[in-house]
Order: C-alpha cells, then structure tokens, then sequence
C-alpha cells in the first residue's frame, strides 16, 4: 500500500529494495522462500536502513538486522544477520560493483 503512495518513477526501485530486504530475512533465517512473504514486513519509513517489523516470530524483530548495500546503480542489494547493531562499515565485508565478500 505505501508503494502505491510513491511517485510513479519511485515505484520500481522501492519495490525491488522491499523484495530484497524480504528475501535476505528469509535467507538469513534459513527458511528461504518457503515461508510466505505476507507473514512480516520490512518497514523503511522510519530510519534509512530496513526494519524487520511484524514478524511471525515477534522476537526476530529484535535478532535480526538489515542493510541495504551500497552497490551502484541499477543493483540492489540487502544483508541480513542475526545479532547486534553494528554499522555496515564494522562488518568484514568488501563491496565492488561485482562482487560482496568477507575480508579476512
């Protein structure tokens, strides 16, 4: 619903960045696609990083982290973890326009 509230040209964008943030959860819980994607939602409206919110395990909504990467246009990428807060430049990741790995 909040989608349909965007200017047209928003739309896609805004969508593929939910998609991405619904996805990362699921992946990062291991549960994959297999669990529906109308059992929680990801909310954007409230800080600039995504926020599990409405979860079918309310505690996940407190164990779970998201984080849009900083990939260049037209990619869009989220990661999701469970633990604690932290900034993305914290984590041992390195980002180039075609690849997302772990330093060491």
């Amino acid at each position: 619903q909040w989608l349909q509230q965007l200017p047209a040209a928003e739309q896609e964008s805004a969508f593929f960045r939910y998609w991405s943030a619904k996805e990362a959860y699921l992946k990062a819980k291991g549960c994959g696609l297999s669990q529906p994607l109308n059992r929680f939602t990801i909310d954007y409206r409230r800080a600039t990083a995504p926020r599990l919110h409405a979860a079918a395990d309310p505690g996940d909504c407190d164990h779970f982290r998201l984080w849009s990467l900083p990939l260049p246009p037209p990619y869009i990428g989220t990661l999701a973890f469970r633990g604690q807060a932290c900034n993305l430049s914290e984590l041992p990741l390195q980002i180039t326009p075609r690849a997302l790995t772990v330093r060491r």
